[in-house]
């Protein structure tokens, strides 16, 4: 008998211990996801960003929704601009700007029935909205932020809050001491959306090896 409650001891708390470590990857499976792996591979290829900020960007920004629109216009995934994504290009390689270029091509194909007036920005808000090129354009936007800030942190702020802004509080002793990086985000909005994104970073970083 003794030897029946040892065993079924063992089997309740291997049990136990399942549940809870399936329901921890279940919390951490919903909280980070991995979505749109190829298209952030194509996109880290393309710009030289670790995998693990693509992925941060997209879950901060999105939550992987690739139809999410803010209320200031930014689209998809990684809430680009139409007006940024469409300057981004020019910087592409060309494998990926013949890549994008054909994908817009067809997305304006597929809605000329609803073109009025030759709305060029509408088409292209529409195919942000397309993962690859919405990805691959953020994550070239974000590492244009970051040759020209020298700072991940800071290039992040700039992401969210524009880089026109970020520059006038690097000028500014309250918030920067060094001209290069920001000892003090004024934006709570921003403070914010940092502290999220390196929540993110340090999870995606050790998930994706």
């Amino acid at each position: 008998m003794n030897a029946v409650k040892w065993v079924l001891s063992i089997f309740l708390c291997f049990s136990v211990l399942f549940v809870t470590i399936f329901g921890i990857n279940c919390v951490y499976a919903y909280l980070f996801p991995v979505k749109f792996q190829e298209e952030v591979a194509a996109a880290s290829e393309e710009s030289g960003l670790d995998e693990a900020i693509i992925f941060s960007v997209i879950n901060v920004e999105s939550r992987f929704n690739p139809n999410a629109v803010s209320p200031k216009g930014a689209v998809g995934l990684m809430q680009v601009m139409p007006s940024t994504a469409q300057e981004i290009m020019k910087n592409l390689s060309t494998d990926a700007k013949a890549f994008l270029e054909q994908n817009i091509a067809e997305n304006a194909q597929e809605n000329e029935n609803e073109q009025k007036n030759g709305e060029k920005d509408g088409f292209f808000a529409e195919n942000l909205k397309k993962p690859a090129t919405n990805i691959m354009l953020g994550a070239k936007y974000l590492k244009s932020l970051l040759e020209r800030f020298e700072n991940l942190d800071t290039a992040l702020c700039a992401y969210n809050a524009g880089p026109a802004t970020v520059k006038l509080w690097l000028l500014n002793a309250e918030y920067s001491t060094d001209g290069k990086t920001l000892s003090k985000i004024p934006y709570e909005e921003t403070r914010n959306y940092l502290e999220k994104f390196h929540k993110n970073f340090k999870y995606y970083s050790a998930k994706i090896k």
